[in-house]
């Protein structure tokens, strides 16, 4: 079953916190590291596969197409990954899929949710 908008997003989110947490512990230069991450954009792109399209028609700004077809990367061709094009996905496009991911839940009524103390350590109050 397709999960909601909702829950796919929320799932991204909780991904997308993960990736910063394992920055914090050790540098993406490190394998346990560079794997946890590479896992956690696969993830994302998995729950972003199943957001409705309209959605990414309404928010130009959301790298639907974008996060997926680097999720198929990561799946098919893992060993092909250029190490520099993973940093600056990590270092720069993740900050803005939230801040869009947020966006589309503070539009569509829903609110972020708490699901950990980890989540409060990045929450703006």
């Amino acid at each position: 079953m397709k999960p909601s908008n909702r829950i796919a997003l929320n799932q991204a989110l909780d991904s997308i916190a993960a990736i910063q947490n394992h920055l914090q512990l050790m540098p993406l230069s490190e394998a346990l590291t560079y794997d946890a991450v590479c896992m956690r954009l696969l993830v994302i792109g998995e729950n972003l596969k199943q957001v409705d399209v309209s959605i990414a028609r309404l928010y130009k700004d959301f790298p639907l197409v974008q996060s997926v077809a680097f999720r198929n990367r990561i799946a098919h061709d893992y060993f092909g990954i250029d190490f520099a094009t993973l940093e600056s996905t990590v270092r720069h496009d993740l900050d803005q899929l939230e801040i869009v991911i947020r966006q589309i839940l503070a539009d569509e009524g829903t609110t972020w949710q708490f699901r950990s103390f980890a989540d409060l350590t990045n929450a703006s109050y």
